[in-house]
């Protein structure tokens, strides 16, 4: 008579639990710091983390290697959930991974400024966004990391655009297709638009 020996199962060592470990504080710090960035007004943020598709990405990268270091398959027979979880965790991210290569294809969830203009104190900046094909001009309030967006003006007609501090209630902005006066309240954030239809 044949005796089937159970599978042995190890204890995850100590060097997978520090790199689980580690993975796991990465990735919840990920999602927050996402999670944060996408609804923030705040240029740093927005900017470095105001990419949904790839918080989810990377937040899903980390949770395999937190799964493959701290609950590894070490018996297929009795363990198989395990091993459809990876998969799953696997196909995830792949999805992800090209929803995230979809959107920085097409530049729309891309938040990078391009400062054209400050004023005189510097306490307002006049910065370019590129918005897909489109550019939008917006005014940005603040210094260094405290920076923050404080509103769209308008989409950018034409390749040239300037703009210049009247004070720090108004902003001249100069486009291809006009001059225009633009009204700040106390916050910064833009009163008047430039034209949705390129024209005057």
């Amino acid at each position: 008579m044949t005796v089937t020996e159970a599978p042995v199962i190890r204890r995850v060592n100590w060097i997978r639990r520090v790199i689980g470990g580690i993975a796991a504080v990465l990735m919840l710090a990920v999602i927050a710091a996402f999670g944060v960035g996408a609804g923030s007004d705040n240029v740093f943020l927005h900017q470095y983390f105001g990419n949904p598709a790839l918080g989810v990405l990377i937040a899903l990268a980390l949770s395999i290697v937190v799964f493959m270091t701290l609950v590894p398959v070490q018996s297929e027979a009795t363990q198989y959930w395990r091993t459809r979880v990876r998969t799953i965790q696997v196909i995830l991210t792949f999805l992800a991974l090209i929803v995230w290569l979809f959107t920085f294809g097409l530049g729309v969830l891309n938040y990078s400024p391009t400062v054209v203009n400050r004023s005189a104190d510097g306490s307002l900046a006049a910065a370019t966004f590129k918005v897909g094909p489109s550019k939008h001009l917006h005014v940005l309030v603040g210094k260094g990391l405290s920076a923050r967006d404080a509103g769209d003006v308008g989409l950018v007609c034409g390749e040239n655009v300037g703009a210049h501090f009247d004070s720090d209630r108004l902003m001249t902005v100069e486009t291809d297709f006009g001059t225009y006066k633009i009204n700040l309240d106390a916050s910064g954030r833009p009163l008047d638009h430039l034209p949705s239809n390129c024209g005057t």
